[in-house]
Protein backbone atom coordinates (compact mmCIF):
# COMPACT_ATOMS: atom_id res chain seq x y z
CA UNK A 1 0.00 0.00 0.00
CA UNK A 2 1.24 3.56 -1.24
CA UNK A 3 1.75 6.70 1.06
CA UNK A 4 -1.21 7.78 -0.48
CA UNK A 5 -3.56 4.90 -0.09
CA UNK A 6 -2.33 4.70 3.50
CA UNK A 7 -3.34 8.69 4.21
CA UNK A 8 -6.68 8.36 2.08
CA UNK A 9 -7.48 5.41 4.06
CA UNK A 10 -6.67 7.11 7.41
CA UNK A 11 -8.47 10.54 7.03
CA UNK A 12 -12.00 8.30 5.47
CA UNK A 13 -11.43 6.26 8.14
CA UNK A 14 -12.03 9.04 10.78
CA UNK A 15 -14.10 10.53 8.76
CA UNK A 16 -16.88 7.99 9.15
CA UNK A 17 -16.88 8.67 12.61
CA UNK A 18 -18.95 11.52 11.73
CA UNK A 19 -20.86 9.96 9.71
CA UNK A 20 -18.72 11.44 6.80
CA UNK A 21 -17.36 9.78 3.61
CA UNK A 22 -14.93 11.10 1.28
CA UNK A 23 -17.38 11.94 -1.05
CA UNK A 24 -19.72 13.28 1.12
CA UNK A 25 -17.11 14.83 2.56
CA UNK A 26 -16.37 17.06 -1.15
CA UNK A 27 -20.23 17.47 -1.37
CA UNK A 28 -20.10 19.20 2.13
CA UNK A 29 -16.88 21.26 0.81
CA UNK A 30 -18.02 22.36 -2.30
CA UNK A 31 -21.50 23.55 -1.22
CA UNK A 32 -20.36 25.11 1.93
CA UNK A 33 -17.70 27.23 0.09
CA UNK A 34 -19.06 27.80 -2.89
CA UNK A 35 -22.78 27.71 -2.51
CA UNK A 36 -25.27 26.21 -4.09
CA UNK A 37 -24.18 24.29 -7.48
CA UNK A 38 -25.80 22.01 -9.86
CA UNK A 39 -24.74 18.25 -10.47
CA UNK A 40 -23.09 18.84 -13.41
CA UNK A 41 -20.66 21.44 -12.06
CA UNK A 42 -20.28 18.58 -8.91
CA UNK A 43 -19.45 15.89 -10.58
CA UNK A 44 -16.91 17.72 -12.77
CA UNK A 45 -15.16 19.57 -9.53
CA UNK A 46 -15.01 15.77 -8.21
CA UNK A 47 -14.27 14.47 -10.98
CA UNK A 48 -16.94 11.70 -10.58
CA UNK A 49 -20.09 10.79 -13.48
CA UNK A 50 -23.31 12.70 -13.04
CA UNK A 51 -24.82 9.58 -12.10
CA UNK A 52 -22.58 9.48 -9.13
CA UNK A 53 -23.70 12.69 -8.03
CA UNK A 54 -26.99 11.82 -8.20
CA UNK A 55 -26.93 8.66 -5.81
CA UNK A 56 -24.79 10.52 -3.23
CA UNK A 57 -27.14 13.75 -3.35
CA UNK A 58 -30.26 11.11 -3.42
CA UNK A 59 -29.14 10.27 0.07
CA UNK A 60 -28.29 13.43 1.28
CA UNK A 61 -31.51 15.03 0.28
CA UNK A 62 -32.83 11.46 2.14
CA UNK A 63 -30.89 12.83 5.15
CA UNK A 64 -32.12 16.31 4.95
CA UNK A 65 -28.35 17.26 5.08
CA UNK A 66 -29.22 18.90 1.36
CA UNK A 67 -32.03 20.20 -0.59
CA UNK A 68 -32.74 20.81 -4.50
CA UNK A 69 -34.12 24.13 -5.80
CA UNK A 70 -34.95 25.14 -9.77
CA UNK A 71 -33.58 28.06 -10.22
CA UNK A 72 -34.53 30.21 -13.48
CA UNK A 73 -31.90 31.97 -13.68
CA UNK A 74 -29.73 28.82 -14.83
CA UNK A 75 -32.39 27.62 -16.95
CA UNK A 76 -34.38 25.96 -15.23
CA UNK A 77 -30.91 23.98 -13.37
CA UNK A 78 -31.70 22.53 -9.87
CA UNK A 79 -29.24 23.83 -7.99
CA UNK A 80 -28.04 22.25 -5.00
CA UNK A 81 -28.01 23.78 -1.41
CA UNK A 82 -26.41 22.52 1.83
CA UNK A 83 -29.59 22.89 4.41
CA UNK A 84 -28.89 24.21 7.89
CA UNK A 85 -28.66 20.48 9.37
CA UNK A 86 -26.14 19.85 6.88
CA UNK A 87 -23.77 22.87 7.52
CA UNK A 88 -24.02 22.12 11.21
CA UNK A 89 -23.09 18.56 10.43
CA UNK A 90 -20.11 20.19 8.46
CA UNK A 91 -19.06 22.39 11.09
CA UNK A 92 -18.80 19.66 13.78
CA UNK A 93 -16.31 18.11 12.37
CA UNK A 94 -14.39 20.29 9.58
CA UNK A 95 -12.07 21.93 12.31
CA UNK A 96 -10.61 18.50 13.50
CA UNK A 97 -10.15 17.00 9.78
CA UNK A 98 -8.06 20.34 9.07
CA UNK A 99 -5.88 19.57 12.11
CA UNK A 100 -5.64 15.47 11.04
CA UNK A 101 -4.43 16.49 7.25
CA UNK A 102 -2.23 19.22 9.36
CA UNK A 103 -0.57 16.38 11.34
CA UNK A 104 -0.49 13.68 8.71
CA UNK A 105 1.52 15.76 5.97
CA UNK A 106 3.97 17.99 7.83
CA UNK A 107 6.06 18.26 4.84
CA UNK A 108 3.47 20.56 4.05
CA UNK A 109 4.94 24.42 3.88
CA UNK A 110 3.97 26.57 6.67
CA UNK A 111 2.77 28.42 4.44
CA UNK A 112 -0.03 26.46 3.29
CA UNK A 113 -0.09 25.05 6.90
CA UNK A 114 -1.51 29.16 7.26
CA UNK A 115 -4.27 28.75 4.15
CA UNK A 116 -5.29 25.64 5.97
CA UNK A 117 -6.24 27.61 9.35
CA UNK A 118 -7.42 30.23 7.36
CA UNK A 119 -10.27 28.29 6.64
CA UNK A 120 -13.28 29.90 8.31
CA UNK A 121 -16.34 27.68 9.16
Amino acid sequence: MNAHQKIYRFLETELLKNNCSIPRFQIFFYLYFHGPISSIELAQLMHVTRGNVSTFITRLVADKLVYLVTTQERGGKKLIHLSNKGKEQFESFFPEHIQRVIKIAPELSQSAINKLNQIQV
